[in-house]
């Protein structure tokens, strides 16, 4: 999946998940401004967990606050 894919895939995941219009959601903004709650970001990191076939801590919101920063983590060479 590019950078592209998975920032348009977190901009889909989290309007769904928050209720914001995906169009409002910007990836410098960090996820506290989505009011995302832990059921939220449980089943956010699930469903990265499946589409990627990583294993995804929930704590990784927190880690890396944007879209952006979450991005470039997952998409970063181990």
């Amino acid at each position: 999946m590019t950078n592209e894919q998975l920032t348009n895939w977190f901009k889909e995941k989290i309007a769904e998940e928050s209720g914001t219009p995906i169009e409002n959601i910007s990836i410098n903004q960090t996820f506290d401004n989505f009011n995302l709650d832990s059921l939220s970001t449980v089943t956010l990191a699930y469903d990265l967990e499946m589409e990627l076939g990583l294993d995804i801590d929930p704590t990784i919101f927190y880690e890396f606050d944007t879209i952006e920063k979450l991005v470039e983590k997952i998409q970063a060479p181990a």
